[in-house]
């Protein structure tokens, strides 16, 4: 290899440089002591637990920045708003008992379709708003699909994703 590829043009102005391996490197015994040795080990330890701690930051970071792993599509569309399920008036009518029941009846329901993780009524709003928070957003989709339209107490459900940024009970709520 020395004999044919020595000087060789590998391409225009670069030529290669070869020349017979030196093993004297390894031929030399390295006597280490025992303080030395843990010295060296304690040193490798130190960079392990650093390269721990790296690790973990770079991970808490990714998780951070992450839309995270109970979302299925990255949309972030699992919040759905029903409109019309009740009026104030039929609120303070029924008492204090009627928004629990009304979670229980929407929950009910929206089960049906899919995994429910919250239902919450916007108390004493003049649209007569509930919020159910789905697991995936094809659930959320499936409930938009099937709720919109739908009758519920002599009214007309509307169905639709929410927003994230509307804040609701200030646009509808009515003082208490």
């Amino acid at each position: 290899a020395v004999k044919f590829l020595h000087e060789f043009a590998l391409r225009p102005k670069c030529n290669i440089c070869v020349q017979q391996a030196d093993f004297e490197e390894h031929d030399r015994d390295l006597h280490l002591s025992k303080n030395e040795l843990k010295e060296m080990a304690a040193s490798r330890k130190e960079a392990g637990k650093e390269r721990v701690k790296y690790i973990a930051a770079k991970t808490a970071q990714k998780e951070a920045v992450s839309w995270g792993g109970d979302m299925d599509d990255g949309t972030g569309r699992r919040i759905v708003l029903l409109k019309h399920l009740f009026s104030a008036q039929e609120a303070e009518r029924e008492g204090s008992a009627f928004y629990t029941e009304l979670v229980d009846e929407v929950r009910g329901e929206c089960q049906k379709i899919g995994q429910v993780v919250k239902v919450t009524p916007l108390e004493r709003h003049k649209l007569g708003i509930v919020c159910v928070k789905f697991k995936t957003s094809c659930e959320a989709e499936e409930c938009i699909r099937v709720m919109d339209g739908r009758y519920f107490a002599g009214r007309t459900i509307e169905a639709s994703f929410y927003d994230g940024r509307t804040d609701l009970r200030a646009l509808g709520g009515q003082p208490q």
